[in-house]
């Protein structure tokens, strides 16, 4: 497990753990976290699940933030000790975990998809207006892989805000468009959370890895619109 500050090209605030769920033999869970994992579930999400969880522990021991257990909210969401904003995702054999102070940032959304998630109809899913002429405009050799990075970077975004409004919200809340290779600005298009209006923009980052992109969301910390 590597575990610093500032990795996966996020800020220096921001405590990172990142690894593979292929540990062996797995780091053991305290009741309380243990009580989320069936004693019949498939390996995958056993592997996931708790590795997932010890990494969290992993970059809020670096943030001098662990407090206890790492519960689950009524979503699946990880509940975070108070005054720490952060997320969990993990794919194929990857884990990685991304927790800062909530003095530094409003909420953090990461997101690890694998290219061949890809499937043509995903498209019409995720993309809307100039998001999906974008797509639509591009080769089918790469349509993929540019599909895959903007439902990451709608994925994270909504892993970043669903913690501070409580509430699902669809593909079509929020518009991404790219600035920069590895660089998005994205914006809510609904009034879904007060210090974050449709006229305030921020952004959201991807890197592929081989086929699995990662997006990430630091949301600048809060202010009212």
């Amino acid at each position: 497990m590597q575990v610093g500050h500032g990795l996966l090209g996020l800020p220096e605030f921001v405590a990172v753990a990142h690894g593979s769920t292929n540990m062996d033999p797995l780091p053991d869970l305290c009741a309380a976290e243990a009580e989320y994992v069936h004693e019949r579930a498939v390996e995958t999400r056993r592997r996931n699940f708790t590795v997932g969880r010890y990494a969290a522990h992993c970059a809020l021991d670096l943030l001098k933030a662990d407090s206890g257990p790492i519960l689950r909210g009524d979503h699946g969401q990880p509940i975070w000790p108070s005054g720490v904003v952060g997320s969990i995702t993990h794919a194929g054999e990857t884990v990685a975990v991304a927790v800062a102070r909530s003095e530094h940032s409003g909420g953090i959304g990461l997101d690890i998809e694998q290219v061949g998630r890809f499937f043509p109809e995903l498209i019409s899913h995720i993309a809307f207006g100039d998001e999906r002429s974008r797509l639509e405009a591009i080769d089918e050799t790469n349509r993929a892989r540019a599909t895959i990075e903007l439902f990451s970077a709608k994925e994270a975004l909504y892993k970043a805000f669903f913690p501070r409004i409580g509430e699902f919200f669809g593909f079509s809340a929020a518009e991404i468009t790219p600035e920069e290779p590895g660089r998005h600005l994205a914006r809510l298009l609904q009034h879904l959370d007060p210090h974050y209006p449709p006229d305030r923009y921020f952004a959201v980052d991807t890197a592929w890895h081989d086929d699995a992109v990662l997006a990430s969301v630091v949301l600048p910390v809060d202010q009212r619109g």
